[in-house]
């Protein structure tokens, strides 16, 4: 949405997201390209990160991560 101009160019991006599970697997999989798309070492890293969250056996403080 930060790319987004006007009102009306706002409010059409939130009208195509998309909902419930289908919404949480696109987001993932958006997140992920995001990610193998950075350089290796950053990639690795943030798929490190996200296992450490995903394996968790408690919710992690800003500190912890």
């Amino acid at each position: 949405l930060l790319d987004k101009n006007t009102k009306k160019k706002v409010q059409s991006a939130l009208n195509n997201l998309s909902e419930g599970s289908a919404a949480l697997d696109q987001a993932d999989d958006e997140a992920i390209k995001r990610i193998e798309g950075q350089l290796p070492g950053k990639s690795v890293l943030a798929k490190s990160v996200l296992s450490w969250i995903t394996y968790a056996k408690r919710p992690l403080t800003t500190g912890e991560l």
